[in-house]
């Protein structure tokens, strides 16, 4: 069985925290691991050998193993294995070329109406969309390498407790060296992390002209061979409801009332070897409207459906604005 775990770490990186316990959890005593604590916590990991030790100044990860994986579906799955209090939604930049990373925050500012928190981390590659009103969840990184993508924390009360439920559910660990903690059955990768306490969703972006949007959906794109594990899993491991989307191809869960993203399943039209993808979704109730800010704004329009237009912010990001709600997120 994997096991990987985030640890919040302090963006200062100053100060020392004492050993983990012999499984490498952090301390309970609110103290929290920096760099120079890392080698106290591989030296204290007496019971689980390290396959990889690798930390951002955001987050630190730890990957350990005992050599096995679990299946998916091996034994019966618990409805509601993790309380997840609240979800993130990252935009991943990278930083190259040159001004990527800013030009990807800007543009996401604007079409938020956010404003950008000052940068965090080491290399200052972290930053936050601070709504105008009610708590952050969507949060920005410059990566080193790749394209422009999304991932996924969800917050949680136990890390421990979460990953564990996670891997009972055919949820695996990182390759080495990656720095995101875990990967779906489809290899999407996301993140386990320590709830801050974020309870207020923010409201809907009222705009001049007298319609509204809000990023309020991240929707994976799940190939054909993936899809029913994946749709499983998250369910599974939220104990949200699972229902049919407005088309065969969607599947959705029903979010609670508070909180900020809703999580849709979109298969895609053909098998691939490739990882699940993940994007942002928009609703407003003016399409035509909000398209229009958004290229005024450097976006491209890709395609255009009944329900839906799909766009390319000015660094190459994929997004849809649809045609819902965005008091309810309902059609």
């Amino acid at each position: 069985m994997a096991l990987g775990v985030l640890v919040d770490l302090d963006p200062k990186c100053t100060g020392t925290a004492p050993p983990p316990k012999a499984k490498g959890l952090p301390s309970q005593n609110g103290s929290k691991p920096c760099p120079k604590s890392l080698r106290a916590m591989k030296e204290s990991l007496t019971i689980l050998h390290i396959v990889t030790l690798s930390f951002t100044c955001e987050e630190v990860e730890l990957e350990l193993s005992t050599g096995e994986v679990g299946a998916f579906g091996s034994g019966t799955p618990i409805i509601g294995l993790v309380h997840v209090r609240w979800l993130t939604a990252f935009l991943d930049f990278p930083s190259a070329p040159l001004g990527t990373f800013e030009k990807g925050c800007a543009f996401w500012q604007a079409v938020t109406g956010s404003t950008l928190s000052p940068t965090r981390g080491c290399s200052g590659e972290f930053a936050t969309l601070l709504p105008a009103q009610g708590d952050a969840y969507l949060r920005v990184q410059r990566t080193g390498h790749g394209k422009p993508r999304c991932h996924l924390d969800l917050h949680v009360d136990d890390v421990q407790a979460a990953v564990e439920a996670a891997l009972s559910l055919g949820v695996t660990a990182s390759a080495p060296g990656a720095n995101l903690g875990l990967s779906s059955p489809g290899r999407l990768s996301f993140c386990l992390v320590s709830d801050r306490g974020a309870v207020e969703r923010p409201p809907v972006c009222a705009w001049p002209g007298g319609w509204s949007s809000l990023v309020d959906q991240l929707s994976l794109d799940v190939a054909p061979q993936d899809f029913d594990e994946e749709c499983a899993l998250w369910a599974a491991l939220n104990g949200w409801e699972r229902r049919s989307g407005s088309r065969p191809e969607f599947e959705y869960l029903v979010r609670p009332a508070e909180m900020p993203l809703r999580l849709l399943m979109q298969r895609l039209d053909e098998d691939s070897p490739a990882p699940c993808g993940a994007h942002l979704d928009l609703s407003c109730d003016d399409v035509d409207a909000e398209r229009e800010r958004h290229e005024a704004l450097g976006a491209v329009v890709v395609r255009e459906m009944p329900n839906w237009t799909t766009l390319l912010d000015p660094v190459g990001l994929a997004y849809c604005i649809t045609r819902r709600d965005p008091s309810t997120g309902a059609l």
